[in-house]
């Protein structure tokens, strides 16, 4: 109810002495004004007393805003009101919603009260009587005219509105409630809840009409009124919540963007809360949704980041993440159950692999189904085929690093995937404010199943393969200040993989009783801590510790046996920089400490076997380094680095400067160790188009590691192995989703150890690891990429390669093991409706190089049949083909999800055989052979997500 004074009539009858009344009654209506308060207009008034009534009206001037009169003084003041009385309203009134104004006469007296009220417009008969009930009790500072009081008649409305009874409503919350993701029980944030009045009469105990009751909801703070129907948004929690609504029936809807429509009725009860939560159904859920729009800053020239959310439901890799690696540029085909990751042409031990920066002993499993940590703990995937920068050392091939996420801070969640091949159980959650963890365990089935088999059913197979392992993981994210954060992590995996060939003939049964078999253990725990800190602005600090202990035993047909146990520690500390707006400088402490005790057995002459123990064998890789992030213009960026190596096992005389080859120049010192020099630069020469560029020169410890520095068996005297990477390569953004990426690569290798004869001649020479071998890549990577979009994701990847060794026999180059000519990957995944998505992987590889048998004859020393062998990698395997299909089924309930999921890997198997390597139908003269190939595996399984 508003009680505005809205302005004045002054009908002014002014009383200079007793008979002032005979003279008449001058007025003047003064200006109106519209205001919430009560206000009172002015006036400009001049007043003359006239003696004679008559003269008056003649000398008496009068226009809309004035009085003139020769006889009475000006008005000088006007009255103010200065105690307020309110009407009644009654309650039936307002429910009516009848409002209005009740226009008024006031006869001010000149004390200040009111001596009359006159109704000059009214509104209705109750709330006139108490408007004028009202304006007799108000109480004014008197006009003044001539220095002295006067009465004055003035005009006054009085506002009856039914806003003061909205104002009036208490606040209080009676409708609240949760959006959450349906399925994943995620909270949806900043989400808009929208709430529709059905009816609008049913709440019989509001004190205004409903639409006046509505629209004064919105006044509410988290509230407002938008087309007749009231909005909020949900928290960072999800929730929302309402105040003060009718009893009535609403719909509520949540217009949200990606996901499906919803909307959901609810009667509201007089005096109670009503909570609800309502899950909302994604219009997809498929990880590929997200549409991702421009580029990640890239830095290095070779790298090839990988978000996880992209990968795991490539075809062929099993949900696995991390074995993306082996579909993209620049990576050779694993052997079939092989877990090789053969970088341009190099070895798989030329190449190293870290968990947060820290080095992992393995990648892979030995089945290669699977890789060891668990690809939902992921958060990045970086793979550096060549020319990568100073951060890393001890590897000349290329390096792969995978980055643990943190712990889900914000619910619980998890999921149980059983299949046909393993189990895998994931769970992650908060504790508090700043703790939450996270933790994942894997079993492997297929092992075990196929054991069963070939112990109770007829099988009847030249060899049999059966693999068996485990992994877990366990991580703790703390938040220590805004500025310092750390993470804890305990990881262990178990492999164990049997190749069963009863007809292998040879082997020392006192060397191995197995004679039948090759078999391969390794076990290892590890325990990962590290520390983010931002010590200013410019300065931040990255710290990361691991100490592992490993087990492993390789055993192979009773011709050889290795056991080892080493447990080996990991300290790498980063300090960065920003010494301007456009130049970081990165300093870091890489050291690798690792301790071996090893038991080696291996055949001797006249039958005896060869034993040897070492313990607290001691290797090391103590590196630092220095890497510069420097852009001179916005268009260019170069990030030289330097780093120094000193390989503790090693005892030759290392490199006073980095070798880019084998010098011819004496480049020698007194310390085992290896300097390094690496560039890369990147120049955006137009928008979207960009040339880069690197060179660097690398260096590792001689591999077999151990093995080749063996007092007895190899030389302890052999210096590290060096490589040197040459890099150039093109980009192009052709669209915002559409990426193309060329590079040619050329790395020399040399230093490489190989099996030969040190002395006069062979016969009378000892067998041992001569750093005489050489090796050469070069070729080409293209990868036509499509980012995540609303229906698509997928590559195209081609890498043509030649990889080759220098043989000293022969005095020539000659094809390495894993040379591949060709190989093509074309893969895609596409988002359906329904929750559906199908994906493809296509592979064709040029078949690896083989070397033909010429004969075989029997050495009597080793007791075994040796194949004589004719020119080396003359011979290809026929073309690798394979084709992969995947294809899943997402069904969400409120609390949890169903995923279906179907990985078929090498589909083509029954149209075409890809050749793997060649078994000989009878092994003493090796006349005939069949091929053997990859084999059909499917991957079927449900996974429940809550």
């Amino acid at each position: 109810m508003k009680h505005d004074i809205i302005g004045f009539l002054v009908i002014l009858i002014l009383t200079v002495t007793a008979g002032a009344q005979q003279n008449g009654i001058e007025s003047v209506e003064s200006p109106v004004t519209d205001s919430t308060e009560p206000t009172y207009g002015t006036s400009e008034i001049e007043i003359e007393i006239e003696s004679d009534a008559e003269d008056a009206s003649a000398d008496t001037t009068r226009n809309e805003n004035n009085v003139t009169s020769d006889s009475l003084p000006p008005l000088e003041s006007m009255p103010e009101i200065t105690e307020f009385a309110e009407a009644d309203y009654p309650d039936s009134l307002q429910k009516d919603g009848v409002e209005g104004l009740v226009r008024m006469d006031l006869l001010v007296s000149d004390s200040g009260t009111v001596d009359s009220v006159a109704v000059v417009k009214g509104l209705h008969p109750v709330l006139d009587s108490s408007a004028v009930l009202a304006a007799r009790r108000f109480q004014f500072s008197p006009a003044t005219a001539g220095g002295e009081p006067v009465p004055v008649i003035l005009q006054y409305e009085y506002r009856f509105s039914l806003q003061e009874a909205v104002e009036r409503i208490d606040e209080y919350v009676n409708f609240s409630g949760r959006l959450l993701e349906k399925g994943t029980r995620k909270p949806i944030i900043d989400a808009m809840v929208v709430v529709h009045f059905i009816d609008t009469a049913s709440d019989t105990t509001l004190p205004v009409p409903f639409g006046v009751y509505r629209d004064g909801l919105g006044r509410f703070e988290g509230q407002y009124l938008e087309e007749n129907r009231l909005v909020t948004l949900t928290d960072s929690t999800g929730r929302f919540a309402f105040t003060s609504l009718p009893a009535v029936s609403v719909e509520v809807t949540a217009p949200i963007p990606g996901y499906e429509a919803f909307a959901e009725k609810e009667r509201l009860m007089p005096g109670e809360l009503l909570e609800v939560t309502y899950y909302i159904e994604r219009v997809s859920y498929n990880e590929l949704e997200i549409t991702v729009y421009g580029q990640v800053e890239e830095k290095e020239v070779s790298r090839r980041q990988l978000n996880v959310s992209e990968v795991k439901k490539i075809p062929g890799l099993g949900g696995d993440a991390i074995r993306v690696v082996q579909a993209l540029p620049g990576v050779s085909r694993p052997s079939f159950g092989g877990g090789q990751i053969v970088v341009r042409g190099a070895p798989t031990w030329d190449s190293k692999f870290y968990l947060d920066g820290v080095l992992l002993p393995q990648l892979y499993h030995f089945s290669a189904v699977k890789s060891v940590y668990n690809s939902d703990a992921l958060e990045t995937i970086d793979f550096y085929p060549g020319g990568w920068s100073s951060r890393y050392g001890g590897a000349i091939a290329g390096a792969v690093e995978v980055t643990g996420k943190k712990a889900a801070d914000d619910r619980w969640q998890g999921y149980l995937d059983p299949n046909i091949n393993d189990g895998t159980f994931f769970v992650e959650g908060p504790v508090n404010d700043r703790v939450s963890v996270l933790t994942a365990g894997r079993m492997n089935f297929s092992g075990f199943l196929l054991k069963w088999g070939l112990d109770n059913l007829d099988f009847n197979l030249p060899f049999t393969m059966q693999p068996f392992y485990w992994d877990y993981l366990a991580r703790a994210d703390v938040k220590f200040t805004e500025e310092s954060s750390g993470f804890l992590t305990l990881f262990g995996s178990g492999d164990r993989i049997e190749l069963l060939y009863k007809g292998f003939p040879g082997g020392n049964d006192e060397i191995d009783e197995a004679t039948d078999r090759a078999e391969m253990s390794l076990a290892w725990n590890m325990v990962l801590a590290g520390w983010d800190r931002a010590v200013t602005e410019r300065l931040t600090n990255a710290l990361r510790l691991s100490v592992t202990r490993a087990n492993s035993l390789t055993s192979i047909f009773g011709t050889m046996k290795v056991d080892n146990i080493e447990t080996f520690m990991h300290l790498r500390d980063e300090l960065s920089y920003d010494l301007t707006d456009n130049m970081r400088i990165n300093l870091g402490a890489d050291v690798f400490v690792d301790n071996i005790d090893m038991n080696l057995t291996l055949p001797g002459t006249s039958d005896i076997p060869v034993r040897d123990t070492i313990t607290d064998w001691l290797f090391g890789d103590i590196g630092g380094y220095l890497m510069v992030e420097w852009q001179p213009i916005e268009e260019v960026q170069i990030i030289p680095g330097l780093r120094y190596d000193l390989y503790t096992e090693l005892d030759y005389r290392g490199a006073k400067v980095p070798e880019f080859w084998d010098y011819t120049f004496d480049n020698t010192t007194s310390y085992s160790g290896e300097p390094s020099l690496r560039v890369n630069g990147r120049y955006n020469f137009l928008d979207n188009h960009t040339f880069k560029g690197a060179v660097g020169s690398y260096s590792q410890s001689p591999q077999p590691a151990g093995f080749v520095i063996h007092d007895e068996f190899g030389d302890p005297h052999l210096p590290a192995t060096k490589a040197s990477h040459y890099v150039l390569g093109y980009e192009w953004q052709i669209t915002d989703l559409i990426s193309l990426d060329v590079l040619g690569y050329y790395n020399r290798q040399w230093n490489i150890p190989r099996m030969g004869f040190r002395g006069a001649d062979v016969a009378g020479g000892a067998a041992t690891w001569i750093p005489d071998e050489k090796g050469r890549m070069g070729g080409m990577e293209l990868m036509l990429r499509h980012d995540s979009g609303d229906r698509f994701f997928g590559w195209l990847a081609y890498t043509l390669s030649r990889s080759e060794r220098y043989d000293s026999g022969l005095d020539e180059w000659v094809l390495f093991t894993d040379d591949e000519t060709h190989n093509l990957q074309v893969l895609g995944s596409w988002r359906l409706d329904n929750n559906w998505d199908v994906g493809f992987r296509g592979r064709y590889v040029t078949g690896k190089p083989s070397t033909p048998i010429e004969r075989v004859t029997y050495d009597e020393d080793q007791r075994m049949y040796v194949a004589e062998e004719g020119e080396p990698y003359s011979e290809r395997m026929d073309p690798f083909f394979q084709l992969d299909i995947r294809v899943d089924k997402k069904v969400a309930f409120n609390k949890y999800m169903l995923s279906l999921y179907a990985d078929l890997q090498n589909i083509s198997y029954f149209f075409y055989k890809s050749p793997e390597f060649y078994v000989y139908d009878d092994f003493y003269d090796m006349e005939t052979r069949q091929t053997v190939s990859s084999i059909f595996i499917p991957a079927i399984g449900v996974r429940f997500e809550f």
